[in-house]
């Protein structure tokens, strides 16, 4: 099945502009759909979209219930600051960001004390109404009309007029005002998943040199930047949409190479030599094919991928530590009626990917923290419990181990039971 792609265009482009206008944009989108599943999202301030007030907090949760398991965001300019919140929220199971350039709101180069680029702001933008903002970002896109659109005007009117049919300025322009005033310094976002950031070259990039660079590099430390000169703000050359696709593109073929960060969860029923002896080997058979059932049903409900089972235990990766906690906790509860107590261990760490089959030390960190748990017990490591501090998720009091074959002392946290 092919990768999803999810792409958040600026407010004010449709769908069905990325569709039926020629330009850098939609050339990008061309390549990108070569390579995956593209899924052009539809915001409030267009015809169709969700119902949702105007403010940058509703488009966090808007993109936030749009994710799904291993899905890769990418965002154009406007919106990278919505994606940056909206991924860092604990749940998030997106598999990789890619950001086209970062417009940071108004209220955030206040407080950076960057100015002298109104140009580039949505202050600057709205010191002329909200439509010529539209016809303005079409002509920068160097928009065209298929030849059999027929609708008439020079190319740069044809464009806005089939872009502007589309949308609820009323909405747009309060939108613009909730987003200028979005002070991401004091919202903190905070992303650990793969990341790459396209930004222009300082002769073309209408910031500070490496200002935007640096802002994005405090909320994700570990991102890939790549800069061009034909993807500037205000620079946009023939040819640019494709050469960022490959760009794109060869980021994405990356993550498919051998190391990925996930989190493990590894599951196994407590004395299982015990209770097969007990059961008998008809009854044994039965009750493993209803905990098989259950696991595997918990594993699809919580985006878990299955790498492997023992018999009587389950190796499963996620690309979120709160699912995979979450999954563990109802795998824990699920198979008690069939009279058995399993215990659950989840650890986050690089992985060595091999086909379908993944190994590495967090994998042996995994299974070590689950042998460490009790009976109905889901053990989690620091890191996981780092991860997902701000969910609702509790945790007790820690206790150190030692984990046989990995070097030091390990802080294990057990799951909070009401």
């Amino acid at each position: 099945m092919a990768e999803r792609l999810l792409l958040l265009p600026e407010h004010w482009i449709s769908p069905e502009t990325l569709d039926n206008l020629l330009g850098p944009a939609t050339a990008l989108v061309r390549i990108l759909r070569e390579h995956a599943e593209v899924d052009v999202f539809r915001w409030p301030s267009v015809h169709g979209g969700p119902t949702a007030p105007p403010t940058w907090q509703a488009s966090v949760e808007l993109v936030r219930e749009a994710l799904t398991p291993g899905c890769h965001v990418l965002a154009s300019p406007g919106s990278v600051s919505l994606a940056l919140l909206a991924l860092s929220e604990p749940d998030a199971a997106a598999r990789s960001f890619i950001a086209l350039e970062f417009a940071i709101p108004d209220r955030t180069l206040e407080v950076l004390g960057i100015s002298g680029i109104a140009a580039v702001s949505a202050a600057g933008y709205r010191t002329q109404d909200v439509r010529t903002l539209v016809v303005s970002e079409v002509q920068l896109g160097e928009w065209a009309l298929p030849r059999s659109d027929g609708i008439t005007g020079s190319p740069n009117e044809q464009a806005a007029a089939l872009a502007g049919d589309v949308l609820d300025y009323s909405y747009l322009d309060d939108y613009l005002r909730s987003w200028e005033s979005l002070d991401l310094l004091a919202e903190s976002p905070h992303l650990s998943l793969p990341c790459l950031l396209v930004e222009p070259v300082p002769e073309v990039s209408q910031f500070p040199e490496g200002e935007a660079i640096d802002l994005f590099l405090r909320f994700v430390p570990t991102a890939q930047v790549r800069r061009t000169e034909i993807w500037g703000l205000r620079h946009r050359r023939p040819g640019g949409g494709e050469e960022v696709g490959h760009i794109v593109v060869e980021f994405l073929d990356s993550l498919r190479a051998s190391s990925r960060l996930l989190t493990v969860l590894v599951t196994d029923i407590v004395d299982s030599t015990v209770q097969a002896l007990e059961m008998g080997d008809q009854r044994w058979a039965r009750m493993l094919a209803d905990h098989h059932a259950i696991v595997r049903r918990q594993l699809k409900a919580h985006g878990g991928n299955e790498v492997d089972n023992a018999g009587d235990g389950f190796l499963a990766t996620f690309e979120s530590p709160a699912r995979a906690v979450r999954c563990a906790a109802a795998i824990v509860e699920g198979v008690r009626p069939l009279g058995i107590e399993v215990r659950a261990g989840v650890h986050v760490g690089e992985c060595e990917v091999m086909g379908e089959k993944v190994g590495g030390v967090a994998v042996h960190a995994g299974a070590r923290v689950a042998t460490s748990a009790g009976p109905g017990e889901v053990l989690v490591s620091q890191s996981v419990r780092d991860l997902v501090a701000g969910s609702d998720l509790q945790f007790d009091s820690g206790r150190t181990l030692t984990l046989r074959g990995l070097p030091g002392e390990w802080q294990l946290y057990p799951l909070a039971t009401e």
